[in-house]
């Protein structure tokens, strides 16, 4: 690491979004029996000083796995001092330690939060995305979407080409489709 860089990166919120919202008020789960699953886009500019984490959420039926309900939401976080961390060198940026783990867990927090105030009103309503290990979710989607990369040679291009992970320590399914 480069000896000037800063002790702490400086962050602040330039955008929280709504990106899409799906309800599906017809299906009737068995509340005892829900899948979710959890998608990640994460990307960076460090000439400009920005992170974005774009994060879907998944709930669906497990018996009959259809999808009742899904929300996308957007958070823009603005980086000072993004610069310093990057390795012109070997042409990599540098993280502090659980930097990015912890931008994503307030990034899902702001997706939790929107995809309760969207239930509001429906069958739905009370429905809540589980508390989560940033650490431990942010890995298996980094790993996940450099898996896809590695296999296309390319990001994905909108949130429907964004696998999803569950949210257990079970094995993962290779669909699109949340699993338990």
């Amino acid at each position: 690491m480069k000896d000037n860089q800063p002790s702490q990166l400086e962050f602040s919120i330039q955008r929280i979004q709504d990106c899409g919202f799906l309800i599906n008020e017809v299906v009737d789960p068995n509340f005892a029996n829900i899948r979710i699953g959890y998608g990640m886009e994460f990307t960076f500019n460090v000439d400009e000083g920005w992170m974005r984490y774009l994060i879907k959420v998944e709930f669906a039926d497990a018996d009959s796995k259809i999808v009742f309900l899904n929300g996308t939401v957007l958070t823009v976080f603005h980086i000072n001092n993004f610069k310093s961390i990057y390795d012109k060198e070997n042409q990599k940026v540098l993280f502090p330690p659980s930097f990015a783990e912890t931008l994503f867990g307030i990034a899902f927090n702001h997706a939790r939060a929107i995809l309760s105030k969207n239930t509001q009103g429906s069958r739905y309503q009370g429905i809540l995305v589980p508390l989560i290990n940033p650490v431990e979710v942010f890995g298996e989607l980094v790993k996940i979407n450099f898996n896809k990369v590695e296999k296309t040679s390319e990001t994905p291009k909108d949130i429907e080409d964004i696998e999803l992970a569950p949210n257990t320590n079970t094995r993962r399914s290779k669909s699109k489709k949340a699993t338990q």
